[in-house]
C-alpha cells in the first residue's frame, strides 16, 4: 500500500454558529478505534465553541505555529473520523477552537497514536521467504541485520523471495510493513543445515579469461543454471559454462536450481582486462652479413592481467611499434631487428600493446637498445637442414655450454637461457679458443659441427663476428621434473608453496604425460594452480598434453603446516614429484625429484637451499646423484631493479665440472670460471617485492664420506647496490637419519638404514597397534597389526630407497623416515 504522509489533515463540515465568546484551547484529546488506515478523534469543549480546526501530522513533524493557517474544520468534538492514514505509522494530532472568522484559540497540546498493521505474516522454508499481506502492498526485509531490500506483494497478497546461499547455522529474517518502523514487524528464524549443497565457479586459465564454469556439489541433479552480471540476468546464459569474452568485468553470479527446486548461488569477480608494458634494455650485435635480431623479446617482462606475457598467451595481445629509429624494426614476437650498417650506440624505441578482446586497454613501453660495435657472438642452434646456417625457423639450442679461453689462459664455461653469448673485443692481438659441448645426458642424440674454433682473432672494423655452432639432432623425448621452493619456507600455522617444474628437454613434442605430487604426511594441501588437478589422499595428479620441445610449465602447490606441538621448529617436510606415462622417454633419471625443507620460525626472502635438506644418508646417495641448489631473491627496495647478478664460489668438495642449470625465473647467462659461478640477469626490471630464482645441480667430488659437510653461500647484487649475502646452507653426509627429526620421539626405529628386519619400539610403553609402510609416492607397501610395545617388520623384499613408517597407537600417529639399503 502506498505510504501517505500528511502535512495537514482536516475534515470540513458545514458551519452554523454565532461568535463573540472568548476562544478557549480544547483539552483532553483522545484517539479511539484505531485501524490500519483510520482513527476516531475527540476532545473537550473550552466554552461553547461549535467549530474547530483539526491538524494531523506525522509524529516527527515540526510543531505548528499558532499563526499558521490551520487544517480543515469540523463542527463536532466527538467521533471525528480520519480514514486516510497509512498502516504502522506514528501520528500526532492538534485541535484549536474557531470563535469567529479570523479568531482562533491556540493549538492544543498534541496527542500521539500509531495506526496498526494491516495484518501480514512471514515464514522461511528451505531458502525461500514467503510474505502474506495486503494485496499490492510494499514490504521491506533484512537477513541477519544486513542490507534491507524492498518487495511488492502482488494482487494475490503473497510474494516468495529466494534467499542467497547462507552459511550453515541459525539465521533471522525481519520483515517491516512500514520500514523502518518497528511497530509492525514479523520475524522468522530458520536453520541452514550442514549438508553440503553449493556451487563453485572456476575460470579458464587463458588470459584474458574466456569462460567461467559452475561446479555443483550436493543437491539433486539434473541442475539448471542462470548467470547474471552485477545483479542483472544475462540473456541466454543458462548453461554450466558461460563464454565471457567481450563481456565487461564485474561480479558474475550463477544461480543453480536442482531437480527438487533447491537453489544455490556463487559469485566470481572478473577484473577488467589490463596490460603493463615495462621498460626494456636490449643488446643487438650487428655484423656485416645481414639483419641482427635481439635474443630477448620486449614482451618478456610485460604483463597481461597480472601474468607475464609468454608465447602461450601472446596471441591475446596486439603489438604495435610507435617510434622506431631508422634501421630498426619490432617483430611480431617482440624481438628487435637492426639493419646492417647501423652505427654503434644507444637507441630508444617505443611500442604499444593492447588486449585483443579489449582493444581500448593499452600500455606504452620504452626500449633502450644498445647496438654492440665490436666483438664475438657465440651462437648454438638446431640445424634442421644441415647447411651450417641458422635459417628462419631454426631455434637456438640451450642444452649445452659454451667455453672460451683468452690467449691460452683460464677456460671460462658459459650457460645461457637463450643459446647465444656475446664477448666484447676490439684488440686484434688477442687470440681466443671457442667451443661448444652438449650436456652429457643428451650427447648421444646431438652432433655439433664445428664444435670448436681455434686461434680466433678480431679483425678491426668487422663489427660483431658470429661464430655458429650448428647442432644436428636425433629424434628423442625427455621429460624432467623438479620440485622447487617458492617464497617463504614452511612455518608452523602458515601456508607455504612448492613449484613443480616439468620441462621437455627433447626435440619431439610430448603428446601427454602425468605429474604425480606426493606431499609430506604432516601438511595439508590447500590450493593448486593451474586448475585441473585430481586430488588424492597424499597429494594430486595432473595430466598434461602437447608439451613442446624446450617448453617448461609449472604447477604451484600450496600447503598448510600444522601448529606447534603437532610440528616442531627444525622438523623436516619432504615432498616428491614424478613424471610418468611419457612414451619413449630416453632419460628416466630426471623423472623424479624430491624437496626436503626445514620448518622455521622466521626467514629471509633472499636465501639458498638444497633439495635433500641439511642431512643426506650416505648409503642413499650414489655417483649419479646430484645436489640441487636453489637461490631465491626478492627486490626489497622501493624501485625496480634493472639488473640482478648472483655470484657463488663453490666449496672444494663440489665438482665444478658437473654444474648444470635446471631452472631460472628470468633470462640469464651463467659464466663459470673454475669454481666461481656468476649469473647475469640484465634488463629484467624486477619490480619492488618482485621475486626470482635460479636452480642448478652439481655433484660432490668422489670420495665424500660420512661426516663430510659441504657449505654453500651466494651473494646477490641488485643493480649497483652492495651484495646481499644469503645464508650458508650446509649439507652433511650421515650414516643414519635421527628419528627426532621426523617425529616427536615417542617411537624409535632401528637399525636405520636397514636391509632386513627393522624394529619399532615405544619409548613410553604405549602398545603399538598398527604399522603401515609407504614409499615416497604414498603407495602402501606393507601393513601389520601388533599388540605389544615392540614390533618387527621385514623390509628385505623392498627396493633400496626412502620409505615412511606410520605407527598408530592410542589414537595417535607418528611417522618415521627410514632408509632401505
Amino acid at each position: 500500500m502506498m505510504k501517505k504522509y500528511f502535512y495537514a489533515l482536516a475534515l470540513l463540515i458545514s458551519v452554523c454558529n454565532s461568535f463573540g465568546q472568548t476562544c478557549t484551547t480544547p483539552t483532553a484529546l483522545t484517539v479511539n478505534n484505531i485501524t490500519p488506515t483510520a482513527a476516531t478523534l475527540s476532545w473537550n469543549l473550552g466554552n461553547s465553541e461549535t467549530q474547530w480546526e483539526v491538524l494531523v501530522l506525522p509524529a516527527n513533524a515540526t510543531e505548528p505555529d499558532n499563526s499558521a493557517i490551520g487544517g480543515l474544520t469540523t463542527n463536532t468534538n466527538t467521533g471525528f473520523v480520519i480514514n486516510t492514514l497509512s498502516p504502522c505509522t506514528p501520528y500526532k494530532f492538534y485541535v484549536r477552537a474557531v470563535c469567529a472568522p479570523g479568531e482562533t484559540s491556540n493549538w492544543s497540546q498534541p496527542i500521539g497514536f500509531n495506526t496498526i498493521s494491516s495484518g501480514f505474516s512471514c515464514n522461511v522454508t528451505s531458502n525461500t521467504l514467503t510474505i502474506n499481506g495486503a494485496p499490492n502492498s510494499t514490504y521491506t526485509y533484512s537477513i541477519d541485520g544486513g542490507i534491507s531490500q524492498t518487495v511488492v506483494v502482488g494482487s494475490v497478497g503473497t510474494v516468495n523471495i529466494t534467499l542467497p546461499q547462507l552459511a550453515p547455522g541459525t539465521h533471522n529474517v525481519m520483515v517491516w510493513e512500514n520500514f523502518p518502523q518497528l511497530a509492525c514487524t514479523c520475524t522468522s528464524t530458520f536453520t541452514v543445515p550442514e549438508s553440503p549443497y553449493f556451487a563453485t565457479i572456476f575460470a579458464t586459465q587463458d588470459i584474458p579469461t574466456s569462460a567461467l564454469m559452475a561446479e555443483v556439489t550436493g543437491g539433486t541433479p539434473p541442475y539448471s543454471y542462470q548467470w547474471s552480471l552485477n545483479g542483472a540476468p544475462i540473456g541466454g546464459a543458462t548453461s554450466q559454462i558461460i563464454n565471457i569474452l567481450g563481456l565487461p568485468g564485474g561480479v558474475y553470479q550463477v544461480t543453480v536450481t536442482d531437480a527438487i527446486g533447491q537453489t544455490t548461488s556463487s559469485t566470481f569477480i572478473v577484473q577488467e582486462a589490463y596490460v603493463v608494458a615495462s621498460m626494456d634494455t636490449l643488446t643487438v650485435y650487428p655484423g656485416s652479413n645481414g639483419i641482427a635480431t635481439s635474443a630477448t623479446s620486449v614482451l618478456s617482462n610485460d604483463y597481461l592481467n597480472g601474468s607475464l606475457i609468454t608465447p602461450n598467451n601472446q596471441a591475446n595481445i596486439i603489438l604495435t611499434p610507435i617510434n622506431l629509429p631508422s634501421g630498426f624494426s619490432i617483430n611480431p614476437n617482440g624481438t628487435v631487428s637492426v639493419l646492417p650498417g647501423t652505427a654503434p650506440g644507444t637507441y630508444t624505441l617505443t611500442y604499444q600493446i593492447c588486449i585483443v578482446q579489449s582493444p581500448n586497454a593499452c600500455s606504452v613501453g620504452t626500449v633502450v637498445v644498445t647496438v654492440a660495435n665490436e666483438g664475438f657472438l657465440l651462437n648454438a642452434f638446431v640445424d634442421t637442414n644441415n647447411n651450417g646456417i641458422q635459417d628462419n625457423g631454426e631455434s637456438n639450442f640451450t642444452q649445452g655450454t659454451f667455453s672460451y679461453a683468452l690467449n691460452g689462459g683460464t677456460t671460462n664455461t658459459v650457460t645461457t637461457s637463450g643459446g647465444s653469448y656475446y664477448l666484447q673485443e676490439s684488440n686484434p692481438a688477442n687470440s681466443y679458443h671457442f667451443s661448444y659441448a652438449v650436456q652429457p645426458e643428451f650427447s648421444a642424440y646431438h652432433t655439433v659441427n664445428p664444435a670448436s674454433y681455434n686461434n680466433v682473432q678480431y679483425v678491426a672494423g668487422s663489427g660483431v663476428i658470429v661464430y655458429n655452432f650448428p647442432v644436428t639432432v636425433l629424434p628423442y623425448a625427455d621429460v624432467a621434473v623438479t620440485v622447487l621452493p617458492y617464497g617463504a619456507p614452511p612455518r608452523p600455522g602458515f601456508n607455504y608453496t612448492n613449484m613443480i617444474v616439468y620441462q621437455n628437454n627433447g626435440n619431439l613434442p610430448i603428446a601427454s604425460g602425468t605429474i604425480t605430487f606426493t606431499k609430506d604426511n604432516a601438511v595439508t594441501l590447500t590450493n593448486t594452480t593451474p586448475s585441473g588437478v585430481t586430488t588424492t589422499a597424499n597429494g594430486f595428479t595432473y595430466d598434461f598434453v602437447n608439451l613442446l620441445p624446450g617448453e617448461s610449465r609449472s604447477i604451484m602447490a600450496t600447503m598448510l603446516v600444522p601448529t606447534i606441538p603437532t610440528v616442531n621448529l627444525g622438523g623436516i617436510l619432504t615432498n616428491n614429484a614424478t613424471a610418468t606415462n611419457v612414451v619413449a622417454d630416453v632419460n628416466a633419471n630426471n623423472n623424479q625429484h624430491s624437496l626436503t625443507q626445514v620448518i622455521v620460525g622466521s626467514y629471509d626472502p633472499n636465501d639458498k637451499t638444497e633439495s635433500h635438506g641439511d642431512r643426506i644418508v650416505h648409503a642413499t646417495f650414489g655417483s649419479n646423484d646430484y645436489l640441487t641448489y636453489t637461490i631465491q631473491f626478492e627486490n626489497t627496495g622501493t624501485y625496480y631493479a634493472e639488473n640482478v647478478r648472483i655470484s657463488d664460489v663453490l666449496d672444494a668438495k663440489l665438482d665444478e665440472t658437473t654444474v648444470k642449470m635446471m631452472d631460472a625465473s628470468h633470462a640469464y647467462n651463467l659464466v663459470q670460471t673454475g669454481t666461481a659461478l656468476t649469473w647475469n640477469m640484465n634488463g629484467i626490471d624486477l619490480l619492488p617485492a618482485g621475486k626470482g630464482h635460479v636452480t642448478f645441480q652439481i655433484k660432490p667430488k668422489a670420495g665424500y664420506a660420512i661426516g663430510d659437510i659441504i657449505p654453500n653461500t651466494a651473494s646477490i647484487y641488485f643493480d649497483f647496490n652492495p651484495a646481499i649475502v644469503t645464508n650458508t646452507f650446509t649439507t652433511e653426509f650421515v650414516s643414519t637419519m635421527s628419528v627426532s627429526e621426523f617425529n616427536d620421539n615417542t617411537f624409535v626405529a632401528y637399525p636405520n638404514p636397514a636391509n632386513g628386519l627393522i624394529t619399532v619400539r615405544s619409548k613410553n610403553n604405549t602398545p603399538i597397534e598398527t604399522i603401515t609402510l609407504h614409499d615416497v609416492l604414498g603407495k602402501t607397501v606393507g601393513k601389520q597389526h601388533f599388540t605389544n610395545t615392540n614390533a618387527t617388520m621385514d623390509v628385505s623384499n623392498l627396493r633400496s630407497g626412502i620409505y615412511f613408517l606410520t605407527v598408530e597407537a592410542d589414537n595417535q600417529k607418528n611417522t618415521i623416515k627410514i632408509v632401505k639399503q
